[in-house]
């Protein structure tokens, strides 16, 4: 068989500390952790940003890691954060601070951040390609399924990722 790779538990908890990291109270926090490319999903995130803002005014989508601009419409800035890259280290608090974290990727074989966002409580939606239905059941085929998912972020269930800790996957090794 085939095992993926471990994520450290006791770096990604729900009980690890938060920190002021500057984004909005009061608003629904969609994450965004990966390359901003097209691979990645990113024109996908670009169509239904509008969509989904339109339909939710609380939305603000956080963008963590490089790449391109985005290419979104001037009257939705107050609705994104680009970060930028990030130290790994503060990655958790990016995780534990979002409602979700979304994943839309075209190609992807196995999806670590959507196992470190899990071990941190936080929900993830995922393009179904790859392993992602191994990890989620909240996979997406189209962007109007995507906008869906994202304007009830309340509805999305939390799924546990202990199956990929180093205490679940030892035996298996």
């Amino acid at each position: 068989g085939v095992l993926p790779p471990p994520v450290e538990p006791d770096r990604f908890s729900e009980s690890g500390p938060s920190a002021d990291l500057g984004l909005p109270k009061h608003s629904d926090i969609i994450l965004f952790v990966g390359r901003r490319s097209r691979l990645k999903g990113i024109e996908t995130l670009e169509a239904a940003i509008p969509v989904a803002v339109q339909r939710r005014e609380s939305l603000h989508f956080v963008f963590v890691g490089a790449g391109r601009e985005l290419e979104l419409p001037d009257e939705l800035s107050d609705h994104v954060t680009v970060v930028g890259s990030v130290d790994p280290s503060l990655m958790p608090l990016y995780y534990r601070a979002a409602d979700v974290l979304v994943h839309p990727s075209l190609t992807e074989s196995f999806g670590r951040v959507l196992v470190e966002a899990l071990l941190c409580g936080t929900p993830v939606v995922a393009r179904d390609t790859g392993d992602m239905p191994a990890i989620t059941s909240n996979v997406f085929a189209s962007t109007a399924e995507l906008v869906d998912m994202l304007t009830a972020p309340e509805t999305i269930a939390s799924e546990s990722a202990e199956q990929f800790t180093p205490d679940a996957l030892r035996p298996r090794y």
